[in-house]
């Protein structure tokens, strides 16, 4: 809102635009680690407003629109693929955090094992 107003709160919760908004005095979850700080982060210039790490992405104005260009989002920063359902089933950043690091855990590839050589005298060349 224009000049620092804060919007009025309607009785379940939401600011007039439909936004989730915390109890006074009631501290919101900050991210912890390096993927909920990105994941905070995403969601902030998403919805336009700061959430919680354990705020719903949907009851903090997010719909399905903007939660395809969450995984868009996602995608680029994080390099990571994810489904768009996992917004759907996860709509909080702690809940996206676990699906994006399980996610880097599955696409790393295991090192390629080395072959082991025989020991002993190298053998003689074939005549």
């Amino acid at each position: 809102p224009a000049g620092g107003t804060p919007l009025p709160l309607e009785t379940r919760g939401l600011d007039s635009r439909g936004r989730a908004v915390a109890p006074e005095g009631a501290p919101a979850a900050l991210p912890s680690g390096e993927t909920e700080a990105a994941l905070s982060t995403i969601f902030r210039e998403l919805l336009g407003v700061a959430v919680g790490v354990n705020d719903n992405f949907f009851e903090s104005g997010g719909h399905s629109l903007l939660a395809m260009r969450l995984i868009a989002a996602i995608s680029d920063r994080l390099r990571v693929e994810l489904p768009l359902i996992s917004v759907f089933e996860a709509p909080s950043i702690r809940g996206l955090a676990a699906r994006v690091v399980a996610q880097h855990a599955e696409s790393v590839p295991a090192p390629a094992k080395i072959p082991r050589l025989p020991r002993g005298p190298a053998p003689e060349p074939a005549t």
